[in-house]
């Protein structure tokens, strides 16, 4: 058995390793020799999966528990998860713009080549000379990435996104973090505000292109406004083809405003719904894991509630 030393500088070098590959993919994208460019490529996959591997080994170490990384991680670092892909350069041109409301915006792009990802992961987005980290909506398996953007008023990221234009070329990183998929658990509750859903989608879809029925999920998303919610048709459809594997509710804040005129479902914040639910659904600590995205009150709120309860609980501010 591995010593807990070496346990924790295996995680640490892992870790490092990971961190700097942004750096070593900036230095390949800028590179104008083909061959470097390649052969900086082949060095960042190896990089990759030796890091994954050495993060595998000290989960088994721990007991089966794998720190930052997932089954799904370890097959898209070696390259064999079958993700089909589409050519592209490396600053990958905008495909297209949806105007969700003045305040949301969706986007895509064409998935590079050599750009590998597990579902509830993000990725910074350069546009101009500003780069965020983004979450991706779409799955693996989707040839596009996709992402769907709250805009605050002044910021600088904000301000680029809002004259972002078709054909317009972005900057990609590295895929990292995230709120990973785990299988130990049977039910797994997903609540989110707005664009927290993003990590959620992504895991979703890949779940059901994988056609796993060995889990049930539960979506709980607010919003302020109705207009807010970026998937509730895809959420809907998958709820009620799905019925005994998805559950999917949506509550907006802000009932009594114009903007909502005409919602007829739940009414209130979603972190003053959400213990209810978990009694109504009958979740248990022991077989369903919590995840929060989105604001940071709403996690605030809810997750020493959750652990109080005995949930574990992940969660992903994005304020």
């Amino acid at each position: 058995m591995a010593s807990p030393s070496d346990i924790r500088r295996a995680r640490q070098l892992a870790q490092a390793t990971l961190e700097d590959l942004d750096s070593l993919d900036a230095f390949r994208r800028n590179s104008g020799d083909a061959g470097l460019q390649s052969m900086l490529s082949r060095i960042h996959q190896r990089r990759w999966a030796q890091s994954s591997r050495l993060l595998e080994w000290a989960g088994r170490q721990m007991g089966g528990v794998v720190p930052e990384i997932s089954a799904d991680q370890g097959e898209a670092a070696s390259g064999t998860t079958e993700t089909p892909s589409v050519e592209s350069p490396a600053h990958p041109a905008v495909g297209d713009i949806v105007t969700v409301t003045d305040d949301l915006v969706r986007f895509t792009v064409p998935r590079p080549t050599d750009f590998r990802f597990v579902p509830g992961q993000s990725v910074k987005v350069g546009v101009g000379d500003v780069r965020r980290s983004f979450s991706i909506v779409s799955a693996p398996h989707e040839p596009q990435l996709e992402f769907f953007v709250e805009l605050v008023p002044g910021g600088r990221m904000s301000e680029q996104m809002r004259n972002l234009t078709i054909g317009q070329p972005v900057d990609l990183g590295q895929p990292k973090g995230g709120l990973r998929f785990d299988s130990r658990f049977a039910n797994h509750l997903m609540i989110s505000t707005v664009t927290g859903i993003n990590p959620f989608i992504s895991i979703l879809r890949n779940a059901f292109q994988k056609t796993d029925p060995g889990h049930r999920f539960h979506v709980l998303q607010g919003t302020s406004y109705q207009d807010e919610f970026g998937y509730d048709d895809e959420l809907t459809q998958l709820a009620t083809a799905h019925p005994d594997r998805v559950c999917y509710l949506a509550t907006v804040s802000r009932p009594d405003e114009n903007r909502n005129a005409g919602w007829s479902g739940c009414t209130g914040r979603v972190d003053s719904l959400a213990e209810d639910y978990i009694r109504e659904a009958g979740l248990h600590p022991e077989d369903t894991l919590v995840y929060l995205c989105g604001h940071s009150g709403m996690i605030d709120a809810l997750t020493p509630r959750c652990r109080e309860m005995g949930f574990e609980v992940r969660t992903e501010s994005y304020d």
